[in-house]
């Protein structure tokens, strides 16, 4: 996969807890596992997620769509997978 010109070299996981501002939970390769367990949630919350990819020459993509997650009471922590 590429951003455009240049070959494909890692994804960025964001997260939003007010849907406006992002944080930067992680950045994996493309060769690593594309799952993240996320265990700084509170039960009750909604969290938003997003992710883009990176090329070799550090350009960024536009972000994916959202996924938002509510955790449930008392369940701790959220598991996403992307593709």
């Amino acid at each position: 996969g590429t951003t455009g010109t240049y070959p494909l070299s890692s994804y960025r996981l964001y997260r939003s807890i007010d849907a406006a501002e992002y944080e930067l939970l992680t950045t994996v390769s493309v060769d690593e596992s594309r799952e993240y367990l996320d265990e700084d949630v509170t039960p009750g919350s909604t969290y938003r997620y997003r992710v883009t990819s990176i090329d070799d020459h550090d350009n960024e993509s536009v972000p994916s769509n959202v996924v938002e997650i509510e955790v449930p009471d008392p369940q701790v922590g959220g598991q996403i997978t992307f593709e």
